[in-house]
């Protein structure tokens, strides 16, 4: 405590003399600007390279610690020390058991900041997303809804449709052929030629999407003029074709590959036969003689340098993990597994939900029952997967438990005592026609599509509204077996405790936790991308 005026004065002397943390960055500023250009880049550069023993040790105390933030609120006292005894319970003797949890509070708003606005609010408005491949493939799609195949259970639907109809004969026979290296075989100048007059068949009002062509093409060339990659330490600009894995090249090679097929489309349509692709692969059917249709066929492969098909026909084909089989015309579908495959699945002891594991029994059979159009067929696949489940560690009473609930869940319980042909032809139609997930989720999106549609012709730069959920909360975690197990549950507790109760605003909002897998070995040592010190000082050197 200050006793005298004396006391005051002289801490006064020795605190005022001491600049301001302001001032001290104003004063580092001003000595920064008068350092000559060359001597400031080597400054940089060292202290990029060297970093101080302070920084170093400033980041590996904030390694060891774990910041939480609460609004503070009256009922909320024991909140802190619910969460450290959770902390503390859950990952006790575990890898995280040095890393120390810190619980803060924050304010709560003022009314001030609730109710002036000065900017709009960003969950409720957002401008066009203007990635070349989200405007570009729904165009696609649906120009190509008849000669694409989306996957093994749409190709099985065309066929058995096909034979339906009464097309195939005991002389119908199977093409099907693939492409040779696709994506980076595509030229630059020829898919930009078959992107613009693709387009140009497709604007409504010279837009795409609310987006004109003009600006497409830009920004297809913007992508395509800088597509490199790293190779034993240097870096190579792609000059063709396309990079893998990118959602646009596989855009861009469809359309260059719509272009090339239309002489075939054509002359299956005019013969009343089946033509679909899926990417590079592509399955036909005919009634013609063979000689004829390989000629048709060799012209198509002699149209373009850059494609290349590799050719296979016959009474039987396996395309899109389905065999094919015209039986003396019937018609006789099966899941293809290739001789080289390994019966390896998610291993049953892998740090997963149950639920995974559940589901991986799930869509196996879901996938068989879709896939085989003969009951014994079907029996076979499903003795397939249970070795496969028992090899990779299933328990049979697990695997037995969720066998019967399949067929429990779909009216089919009949057909574990029985495999009668009739009741399974009719549970094969049944699942066959339910639109899968992917479907489903394809309809909303074209729903979605074709309502903003005119709203994105008419202005390109119109803000879009986005509609949000608001009777939701979703948590999302990284599981784990040993202390994260029962998780979810304390969540939950902690959630009616604090937020449930009468006259709260949060009675009517639904949580819902989700889990996140743990990244696999192949994410933590396959590095796809090169490290960041390979972007440093890279010279361009023409080959």
């Amino acid at each position: 405590m200050i006793q005298h005026e004396n006391q005051f004065n002289a801490i006064h002397n020795k605190i005022a003399p001491t600049p301001t943390h302001k001032q001290t960055l104003t004063a580092s500023d001003i000595a920064l600007s008068q350092i000559p250009d060359n001597e400031y880049e080597n400054l940089m550069q060292v202290q990029a390279t060297n970093p101080t023993a302070t920084n170093k040790n400033k980041k590996k105390k904030l390694k060891r610690l774990l910041f939480l933030h609460t609004i503070h609120e009256k009922r909320l006292i024991s909140l802190k020390r619910d969460i450290h005894k959770i902390y503390n319970s859950t990952f006790y003797d575990t890898t995280v058991n040095g890393v120390q949890l810190i619980v803060g509070n924050r304010n709560n708003p003022k009314a001030k900041t609730e109710f002036i606005r000065k900017k709009r609010p960003h969950d409720s408005l957002r401008r066009h997303d203007f990635k070349p491949n989200q405007c570009l493939r729904p165009v696609f799609d649906q120009a190509t809804r008849q000669t694409t195949f989306i996957n093994d259970i749409h190709f099985v639907r065309r066929l058995e449709f096909y034979c339906s109809i009464g097309l195939l004969t005991p002389t119908t026979n199977f093409i099907t052929f693939d492409v040779t290296d696709l994506y980076t075989m595509i030229p630059r100048n020829g898919a930009l030629i078959a992107l613009e007059q693709f387009l140009n068949e497709r604007a409504t009002n010279g837009r795409i999407n609310g987006m004109t062509i003009n600006i497409l093409m830009k920004l297809v060339e913007a992508v395509l003029d800088t597509n490199s990659f790293v190779y034993e330490g240097k870096y190579y600009k792609q000059i063709r074709g396309g990079a893998m894995g990118s959602p646009f090249t596989m855009t861009l090679a469809n359309i260059y590959m719509l272009k090339w097929e239309q002489s075939l489309i054509e002359h299956q349509t005019a013969h009343n036969e089946l033509y679909g692709r899926y990417i590079d692969d592509v399955f036909m059917t005919t009634n013609l003689p063979l000689d004829q249709i390989n000629i048709l066929l060799d012209q198509a492969n002699n149209e373009d340098d850059n494609i290349n098909i590799t050719l296979s026909t016959g009474l039987t084909a396996q395309f899109l993990d389905v065999s094919v089989c015209n039986n003396q015309g019937q018609l006789k579908t099966t899941v293809f597994h290739k001789p080289a495959a390994a019966p390896y699945i998610l291993p049953f002891q892998s740090d997963h939900p149950r639920h995974v594991h559940r589901n991986i029994i799930k869509g196996a059979l879901y996938r068989a029952v879709r896939l085989c159009s003969h009951v014994k067929d079907f029996d076979e696949e499903r003795l397939h997967i249970e070795v496969t489940l028992l090899l990779n560690g299933y328990p049979p009473k697990f695997i037995s438990y969720h066998f019967k609930q399949f067929f429990k869940q779909n009216n089919a319980m009949s057909l574990m005592v029985e495999l009668n042909d009739d009741t399974y032809r009719q549970f094969h139609h049944t699942l066959l026609h339910l639109p899968t997930r992917r479907e489903r989720k394809q309809e909303q999106q074209e729903q979605q599509r074709r309502q903003q549609q005119q709203q994105n012709n008419s202005d390109g730069n119109e803000l879009e509204i986005r509609n949000w959920n608001k009777s939701e909360i979703r948590v999302h975690f990284n599981y784990s077996s040993g202390p994260m197990s029962d998780f979810s549950q304390k969540l939950r507790q902690l959630w009616k405790k604090y937020y449930v109760y009468p006259g709260s605003l949060m009675n009517n909002v639904t949580l819902k936790i989700g889990s996140r897998t743990n990244k696999s070995l192949q994410h933590l040592l396959v590095k796809k991308k090169p490290p960041k010190s390979m972007l440093i000082n890279v010279n361009s050197t023409k080959i």
